[in-house]
């Protein structure tokens, strides 16, 4: 962005014509670009969205999201309130970029990492037996990626591919194809049941804190899910992977405010498994050179393979001894 012209026209296409004061690129943010901007009438978050996954359609599943980030925000979750421009757009092409703005929460301040506190767990609970219950299903199906065992089918393809490339990480994907195996037994027997919009990334990183109150924010990759898998891996993400106490809060809380009621297992979670390892696939590929990127983006690949490398095989330990 260049501000401040690049902010000025953005705002005043979304029905904001003010000076702009300040503008901060905001941390924390990797699948897409957000500012802080201060101007003369207001305080706002701006984000430029990058489309990480590559997604033809990915355009399509954006409004699905947005017209649910409003049902949600509409039925009493706490979100910062959606700018629109005067004939109901949410997002604004600008310059061949694609941008969407928020109004910023004042005071407000990330969600710390590592285990959540148990008021954050319970708010965060509530807000997502409120989403589960609306029932909310997408106008589209089609603009959703199906989930499948592909990435897990064509894991030792993708080992020869780095392999056949020289490239430095084809011994850890290797060294992880045993717990890639363990994720598609899970996965193969996922449960049946309703399928229903949900926001799809509840987690520290997606949540501010402010005047006593959790807000979610980041709804970009809302979706369908079945709720108990996405109540599931909310749990495990709020206790940060390593408390079971968070965990049993947050599901008492749930099933409290009305989350349909189900007994944890291994495959509630092989979906949020394989997303992981979607995207571990695709930092591999564009790492090794077998998907072209551009150079930040092989970087930020680089980040994702060590953090994820180090995750992954912990996460499915657990899962495997999840009862104990």
């Amino acid at each position: 962005m260049d501000p401040p012209r690049t902010v000025d026209r953005l705002l005043a296409t979304f029905g904001v014509p003010a000076d702009v004061v300040a503008v901060a690129e905001v941390g924390r943010a990797w699948s897409n670009r957000v500012w802080s901007v201060r101007t003369t009438r207001g305080h706002y978050a701006v984000k430029e969205l990058l489309n990480p996954w590559g997604d033809p359609l990915w355009r399509e599943w954006l409004e699905e999201a947005i017209r649910f980030e409003q049902f949600a925000v509409d039925a009493g979750v706490r979100s910062p309130n959606l700018l629109r421009t005067g004939t109901g757009d949410a997002v604004v092409d600008l310059d061949g970029r694609t941008f969407r703005a928020h109004e910023w929460i004042e005071d407000s301040r990330p969600c710390p990492d590592g285990s959540a506190n148990a008021s954050i767990v319970r708010a965060v609970a509530r807000d997502l037996a409120t989403m589960h219950a609306l029932g909310v299903e997408p106008t589209r199906q089609d603009v959703f990626p199906v989930p499948t065992t592909a990435t897990c089918d064509g894991w030792p393809d993708l080992i020869g591919e780095l392999q056949q490339v020289a490239s430095p990480y084809a011994h850890d994907a290797e060294r992880i194809a045993l717990e890639v195996a363990t994720i598609r037994s899970w996965f193969v027997r996922r449960p049946d049941g309703r399928m229903v919009m949900s926001h799809g990334d509840v987690d520290q990183k997606n949540l501010l804190l402010a005047n006593g109150s959790t807000w979610l924010v980041d709804w970009d990759v809302a979706a369908p899910w079945l709720p108990a898998e996405e109540a599931m891996r909310t749990a495990m993400s709020l206790a940060n992977w390593t408390s079971p106490v968070i965990v049993d809060d947050f599901l008492a809380t749930y099933f409290r405010e009305g989350g349909e009621a189900f007994e944890p297992d291994a495959s509630l979670l092989a979906h949020d498994l394989r997303i992981s390892l979607d995207w571990l696939d695709r930092c591999l590929r564009i790492a090794s050179g077998l998907l072209p990127a551009e150079r930040h983006r092989v970087a930020e690949a680089r980040q994702q393979i060590d953090a994820e490398m180090h995750r992954l095989p912990n996460h499915v330990a657990i899962v495997g001894d999840l009862a104990r």
